[in-house]
Formats: structure tokens, C-alpha cells, sequence
């Protein structure tokens, strides 16, 4: 590569520029650095006199680089006209002191950098040095206030650490390697790893309150991105819900989330008189706390293992809990693909809420259509005939009016104008029976004893079909009836099957 040398007939290091050759190889009394201002003087060369700023203000330029570039960004916006004495008033008011007659090298740096690199310098700090050292507006800027750049990094020596070494210079990346990389005095300080505090314990660090170090830090973690470092279910991880928080930490709030309100009743607990289901479980304290369907054989998609406080058990009247749900969104595109599924309370008024035992049920879906079925541990299930609109707002679908068409043939039964559940499905199968191989009827003989058909039990089970908190198989009130006249009330082969496809 060809490179210019410059003569140097005074030794000081510095050539004249107007006596230069380009060569592969250093020819014999020529240097790499020009800007002598008397090749004849070795007392005189860039950085110590030669130039038309004193020593005085050469000491001050060397050793506040940062200073004067600081200065200079904001007085080429005021000054952008180029104006002299615009540019010496508006520096001196910066607290440059360096007179008039020294800055004239500063207009014709900014003219040289608006003409070569305004594009640059309007984006960012980096990409502006970078044009000016590749223009030469830098190097002539530099030349001209008398200050020496050997190592052609951007930065004049005294304000440059080390100008032999153009990878250090001021606001260079610091690094672990025993050196003051970046010349802030300190070496290997804001370098190597980047260490995060994780106060939620979840694994992932405030990025807020990173530290660089060289070596690991007691008590500090590598991962960082914990957007709300205060609350563990908040993290890169986290599930998106619809609650107004970025709970993933992707920058958006509830993108991955619709929210459902079902109303619905079950015909085993629905009191026509009161328009409300009965809380016998919930009162008698047989509500479990833990959603009951895992144990049971169904397999939750993306949900399982819901769990409620005691105390959203212990509400009573309309918003009391009945019963625990599952709650399915299928595939607009086909209605046999479940999506999603969720456990869910259902309250004595027929709402279908979460596990604050108020709230809307949320799945962490984007805002789109969706089937949506119903389940119940005893009763048949039901799903809407049409896809419906879900989005981060809360979506009514009314179960219990006829409002919403189900899916199939009387999929719900009508009671004094009110569409409720099935009952019967006591082996949660699908199918109501009375007799023959899985029948529901056997099972509620075999929860009493087997025996004695007189005979009760109580508890949560799922032979007691009308909810009260007592298995019986005969007399005032027995769950063994309803499937029977849930399946035609003659024919006791006959069968019901719920309407999902």
C-alpha cells in the first residue's frame, strides 16, 4: 500500500507538507506526519507552537478534546451559517477559552463537515467521527490547532491515553485486559459481563441495574430483560394476560391475550324460582381449592392445576361458587382442534370467572375468532355453532337465553325458558345412560354401598348430579332420575350425547 511520507529536515518527527512522496517503503529523512510549520526548527511542530493558537490555549485544546467537541456540536447548530463571529462568541459562552484568532481553524472544520458528512453527524456521534476522519476534516482540524493525532483515531494526544494505540482513545468499549481502554483514568472499570440484580427470584435481572465486571459478582445474575423486577411472574417467560401489564417483557401490553365471560347454568343445581344454581358444595365446605378435572383424565391444553384462594370460597350469594368448569377456545378453521383449555369458577348467577373468582377468564391467544365449549364434570358439554370475535376486551357469550346458537341438536335443555346443561354424565364421557356397559346409573349405587339402595354418602363426587352434597339412588331428591328422564324418561336404552364434534 502507498503511503505519503513527508520530509523532515529539522528531526522533530514532523514533516513539511508541501515536500511529499508516496512509497511502499519509508524513505530516509521522511516521516509519516506532516503539519511542520518550520521544517528548519526542531522547537517548533505541531502540538508545541506551531500553530496560530498559543501554548497557553494549545494546553487547554490537548487535554479537553471532549470539551470543545461538546461545544462545537451545539454551536454548529446555532452557527449553522458559519458565521466567525457567531462561532467565537457562542464557544466562549461554552467556556472554551481560547481566543478568536485560534478558533478560525473551526470554521473551516465546520464548513468541512457540513459539506462532507452532515448526513452522518445528524444520525450519530460515531458515524460523524468517522466521516471526518475518512474526509481529512479531522486531521486538518487537528493540524491546524496544533494538536497531534499519531495514531489517526479521532482523539489528539492529551486527551488521548495512549496515541500510539488507535483501539484506546475516550469513549472507547472498555475491556479486561489490565488496560485503560477508554482513558477515563480507571482500568477495566464498566467491563467484561454484564451482571444483573434478580429481586423477584424468577431468574432474570433488572437490565436497569446492570454492572460490568471482570470477575463474578456475589448475589448477581448473567440473565438479564426482567422488565418488573418485583414481581416474579413478570419476566421474559411470563404468560401475557390480560391485565393492562407487559408480562413478558416484550415491550407490549396484553398483544397475547383475549378475555371470556361466560354465563352458563347447570341443570343439576339451577333453581327455577330464584333464576340462581344452589351452592350446597360451596357451603358445605366441598368446593376444592384445586380444579378437579386434571384428576380426572382431561388433558388441559397450555392450563392445568388452577388453583383458588379459600377466600373466593367463601363468598356467598349471587357471586357464590358452584363448581368448577373447563373452558375450551378451538380453531376458527376447525372446531375439532382445542387451542387452549382452561379450568374456571362458575358463580351461583351463572358467570363463568377466574381464579379471583370475579374476573373474565383470559387465555393467552391473540385477539381472533374462536369456538368456544363449555365442560362440567356430570353435565354435557356445549360449544358455540360459530366462531366468535375474542380480543383483549371482555367478550359476553350467553349461554343460558338462546342468545347464542350452540352447536348440534338440542345440545342444552330448557327450563321455564332458561337453557341450562345436561345433567347425567356421571362417568364424564360424553354420554348420559341408564343402562348397559358405563351407564351412569350404576355408579351412583355403587357411591352408596352397592347394596342398599336407601342409602347416601356425601362429599364432591360426580354421581351427585344435582349438587346438593348427597348421593342418593332412591326417594325425594335422588340424582338416579335425572338420567333417566334426561335420556327420554321411557326408553332406558336411549342414550345422550353431548354435541361437540
Amino acid at each position: 500500500m502507498i503511503t505519503t511520507w513527508y520530509l523532515d529536515n529539522d528531526g522533530d518527527g514532523f514533516g513539511n507538507d508541501a515536500v511529499s512522496l508516496g512509497d511502499c517503503v519509508q524513505p530516509g529523512g521522511y516521516v509519516a506526519l506532516g503539519g511542520d510549520c518550520d521544517d528548519s526548527d526542531s522547537d517548533l511542530f505541531p502540538g508545541n507552537g506551531c500553530s496560530t493558537c498559543s501554548v497557553t490555549e494549545q494546553q487547554w485544546l490537548a487535554a479537553n478534546q471532549v470539551s470543545l467537541l461538546t461545544a462545537l456540536n451545539g454551536c454548529s447548530l446555532q452557527c449553522f451559517n458559519g458565521d466567525p463571529g457567531c462561532i467565537a462568541s457562542c464557544l466562549q459562552n461554552e467556556g472554551v477559552p481560547v481566543g478568536a484568532f485560534c478558533l478560525t481553524c473551526v470554521e473551516d472544520y465546520m464548513t468541512c463537515t457540513q459539506s462532507n458528512c452532515l448526513i452522518q453527524c445528524l444520525g450519530n456521534e460515531e458515524a460523524c467521527l468517522e466521516c471526518q476522519l475518512q474526509s481529512g476534516c479531522f486531521a486538518t482540524f487537528a493540524s491546524c490547532l496544533g494538536m497531534v493525532d499519531a495514531d489517526g483515531d479521532g482523539w489528539w494526544a492529551g486527551s488521548d491515553c495512549n496515541d500510539s494505540d488507535p483501539a484506546i482513545h475516550p469513549g472507547a468499549t472498555e475491556l479486561c485486559n489490565g488496560i485503560d481502554d477508554d482513558c477515563d483514568g480507571t482500568v477495566d472499570n464498566n467491563a467484561g459481563t454484564a451482571y444483573y440484580p434478580d429481586l423477584d427470584g424468577d431468574g432474570f435481572g433488572d437490565d436497569n441495574a446492570l454492572v460490568l465486571s471482570c470477575s463474578p459478582v456475589p448475589g448477581l445474575i448473567t440473565e438479564g430483560g426482567d422488565c418488573n423486577d418485583s414481581d416474579a411472574a413478570v419476566n421474559p417467560l411470563g404468560t401475557e394476560t390480560c391485565n393492562g401489564l407487559d408480562d413478558d417483557c416484550d415491550g407490549m401490553v396484553d398483544e397475547d391475550c383475549v378475555l371470556v365471560a361466560v354465563k352458563a347454568f347447570l341443570e343439576g343445581p339451577y333453581n327455577p324460582a330464584t333464576g340462581l344454581m344452589r351452592d350446597g358444595l360451596r357451603a358445605m365446605g366441598l368446593v376444592p381449592t384445586t380444579e378437579p378435572y386434571s384428576g380426572l383424565g382431561y388433558v388441559h391444553v397450555g392450563g392445568g392445576g388452577a388453583t383458588t384462594p379459600p377466600v373466593v370460597l367463601a363468598i356467598s350469594g349471587p357471586d357464590a361458587i358452584v363448581d368448577w368448569v373447563v373452558l375450551e377456545l378451538r380453531d376458527k378453521n376447525d372446531n375439532t382442534s382445542v387451542l387452549h383449555s382452561r379450568s374456571a369458577l362458575l358463580q351461583a348467577d351463572g358467570d363463568v370467572v377466574d381464579m379471583d373468582g370475579s374476573s373474565p377468564v383470559d387465555f393467552p391467544l391473540g385477539p381472533d375468532d374462536y369456538y368456544i365449549a363449555l365442560r362440567h364434570r356430570n353435565h354435557l358439554a356445549v360449544m358455540t355453532q360459530n366462531s366468535l370475535n375474542l380480543s383483549g376486551s371482555s367478550t359476553v357469550i350467553d349461554l343460558t337465553d338462546g342468545s347464542t346458537a350452540t352447536y348440534g341438536t338440542s345440545a342444552q335443555q330448557v327450563v321455564a325458558s332458561v337453557y341450562v346443561l345436561w345433567a347425567g354424565d356421571v362417568t364424564f364421557d360424553g354420554d348420559i345412560k341408564y343402562t348397559g356397559a358405563g351407564n351412569d346409573r350404576d355408579p351412583i349405587l355403587q357411591a352408596i354401598g352397592g347394596s342398599l339402595a336407601t342409602n347416601t354418602v356425601s362429599g364432591y363426587l360426580p354421581s351427585d348430579l344435582n349438587m346438593d352434597g348427597t348421593v342418593k339412588y332412591t326417594g325425594a331428591g335422588n340424582d338416579r332420575d335425572v338420567i333417566l328422564v334426561n335420556i327420554g324418561g321411557t326408553v332406558a336404552t336411549n342414550v345422550r350425547t353431548d354435541q361437540l364434534p
